[in-house]
């Protein structure tokens, strides 16, 4: 399944929760300075935001399927590596060192 909408349509809706949750939600998933972290469905970016603040856009990567949201996510995170893949096919590092965090 892809959103194929424009991101700015996507954050007048979502957006609202999102940008407001990022925070709790990098939190509750213990993320801090010197991690690496993987944002799965990163839609737009406003998780990806917070892992950016926290542990550097060079130590965050982010994937989506839709493509308006991988061009908004990169945008909008210069340095952030944003790659578009289909969830299903999203092969995820093993590395012990790289934190998971799934948006949406």
């Amino acid at each position: 399944m892809s959103f194929v909408v424009a991101a700015d349509a996507y954050d007048r809706f979502m957006g609202r929760y999102s940008v407001l949750l990022a925070a709790q939600v990098a939190d509750l998933a213990g993320v801090s300075p010197g991690q690496r972290v993987l944002d799965v469905g990163c839609g737009p970016g406003a998780l990806t935001g917070e892992l950016v603040e926290r542990v550097g856009a060079s130590n965050v990567a982010a994937v989506d399927p839709s493509e308006p949201f991988v061009a908004a996510a990169r945008e909008r995170h210069p340095g952030v590596d944003v790659q578009q893949h289909p969830r299903k096919r999203c092969r995820l590092p093993t590395e012990r060192s790289t934190q998971r965090l799934h948006s949406s």
